[in-house]
């Protein structure tokens, strides 16, 4: 099994983001392919605490250990997988984000109550501002 990857910012969050610098929120993301998880880490952790695994069995570990501000998901979860980690993470953070990220149209795929869609290939700073951050930089650095 693979070691979850952390992956953290040495500079303070940007003021348009909303949080002190002495804390900061955590993104969950679980996706198997490596270059997507490598692409949202490295962007989002700017601004957030981000969190990387590869396997279900693994974020249940993190949920259960900590409260998550986001969690992105991986397409090739069944629905009834994400409700679990839905379930799993709101009894650390009850207003907690689903967000999944599909490939191909969103009709293939069914929406969860509660979840947000984002089609692949999306734009990082379009994910930027779903999770909140109101003035992203460009995804070109």
């Amino acid at each position: 099994m693979q070691r979850p990857r952390r992956a953290t910012s040495r500079t303070q969050p940007s003021t348009s983001t909303g949080q002190s610098g002495a804390a900061r929120a955590r993104v969950l993301v679980l996706e198997s392919d490596g270059l997507t998880r490598w692409s949202i880490t490295t962007y989002l952790c700017r601004w957030f605490s981000v969190d990387t695994v590869d396997s279900l069995a693994a974020a249940h570990d993190h949920l259960a250990a900590q409260p998550f501000a986001a969690l992105l998901l991986s397409d090739e979860l069944s629905t009834r997988d994400v409700e679990a980690l839905q379930a799993a993470a709101r009894r650390n953070n009850p207003a907690v984000m689903t967000v999944r990220m599909v490939s191909g149209a969103t009709d293939a795929v069914p929406a969860q109550r509660h979840t947000l869609q984002l089609e692949k290939p999306f734009e990082l700073a379009k994910l930027a501002r779903l999770l909140g951050i109101s003035e992203p930089e460009s995804s070109s650095r």
